[in-house]
């Protein structure tokens, strides 16, 4: 029984990340037309921008993180195949390389995080040594400096951590497992030791959908249910639920709120033939009990990512099989909304001089690096 239990889940998160990819190929004059997005083309002004495979010089099979050092001098790319981290200069050109599988220093079994504290080092979350990892910059090179052993609280998970020059936070995944639909994220104060010393503010969780086997109910993350999507700009740590326009913040050193609800969009329903679009999209997974689950859901959530630069906030539209992508962009200081066009997976990680970098997840697993040059002035 627990073997099983244990397959059915592998199994299902092997299909969530697969389907978190898409191709190319896909996009064609014939595919399924979204009267959302084409909503959103008229009520909104267009970005135009050039998009462009940045030219990377090394091998990186999957890349699934990419950073940039407030200079903006280099890239950092995780590569999910070999769990190394790779710093680029801005031609593409290999200055150094880092990590690698396996449970020694500066070495991982699970990279579940990555990111670039205020004191410019880079701190990985290892999810199953329990540990983060710290790496220090010099001249273009990451050097590994110090690892940190962590414990959990009860029934919670750190996903990510932050360092800042108002103290160290950490958000948890609060959840007694998957045999349970109920979840929340917690933001914590960390102390020396990364270990929570405040709890400061309980945000939703992610809608969990109802899987049924012979043997046991169980209840798992899903694409086309609600996620909860954050990040951390400065002084201000931002999160929303894919399935509302609204966007909340919390301010770690005052620890005042807002709400941010600039965006107005028409709900987004879902149709047989939305449906039918997706489970012809994915038909290669081969699992027709996983995306049966469609036809029980009303509504499509809104976005499927949050990125944000000097308060100014980049959404990833939840994409719609064999259309491009599209992503918002919400200039809070001008109370404005633009978006510009991707290709169908795109989604954005860094931004710099107005160029957008950010990694195309593909279906056929040949994941590409980007960038995408926005034409602000014109």
């Amino acid at each position: 029984m627990r073997f099983n239990t244990l397959s059915i889940i592998i199994h299902l998160i092997w299909v969530t990340l697969f389907i978190s990819c898409s191709s190319e190929d896909a996009l064609n004059d014939d595919a399924y037309v979204d009267s959302f997005t084409n909503g959103i083309e008229e009520s909104f002004t267009k970005i135009d921008a050039d998009i462009n495979d940045f030219p990377v010089t090394v091998s990186i099979f999957q890349p699934g993180l990419l950073l940039l050092p407030n200079e903006c001098e280099v890239i950092i790319i995780g590569d999910n195949s070999d769990k190394t981290f790779s710093v680029l200069n801005r031609e593409g050109h290999l200055l150094s390389k880092v990590g690698g599988e396996g449970g020694g220093p500066g070495e991982f079994r699970s990279v579940m995080w990555a990111n670039i504290g205020s004191d410019q080092n880079l701190y990985v979350i290892d999810g199953l040594q329990f540990r983060i990892s710290k790496y220090s910059f010099e001249n273009g090179n990451l050097i590994y400096d110090d690892s940190f052993s962590y414990k959990n609280p009860t029934n919670q998970f750190l996903t990510s951590v932050y360092i800042t020059e108002f103290g160290n936070y950490g958000l948890y995944q609060e959840s007694e497992g998957f045999m349970h639909p109920e979840n929340r994220f917690l933001l914590y104060r960390l102390d020396d030791e990364f270990s929570p010393s405040e709890l400061l503010i309980s945000i939703p969780g992610n809608q969990r959908q109802k899987f049924e086997t012979p043997n046991f109910i169980y209840y798992m993350p899903f694409k086309y249910r609600s996620q909860t999507k954050w990040y951390l700009d400065g002084e201000w740590f931002y999160y929303l639920s894919t399935d509302s326009t609204d966007l909340f913040r919390y301010n770690i050193r005052s620890k005042e709120t807002e709400t941010i609800d600039i965006l107005q969009l028409e709900e987004r329903y879902n149709t047989p033939q939305f449906t039918a679009s997706v489970k012809d999209y994915y038909s290669n997974t081969e699992d027709e009990d996983y995306w049966s689950v469609l036809d029980e859901i009303d509504r499509i959530p809104f976005f499927d990512g949050l990125f944000i630069k000097d308060e100014v906030v980049y959404l990833t539209l939840l994409p719609t099989p064999g259309l491009e992508g599209m992503t918002l962009v919400l200039n809070m200081d001008l109370k404005e909304v633009k978006y510009f066009r991707t290709p169908q997976e795109f989604f954005p990680r860094g931004i710099c001089d107005d160029i957008i970098y950010g990694i195309d997840f593909r279906m056929d697993d040949a994941f590409r690096v980007m960038s995408i040059n926005m034409h602000l002035d014109e």
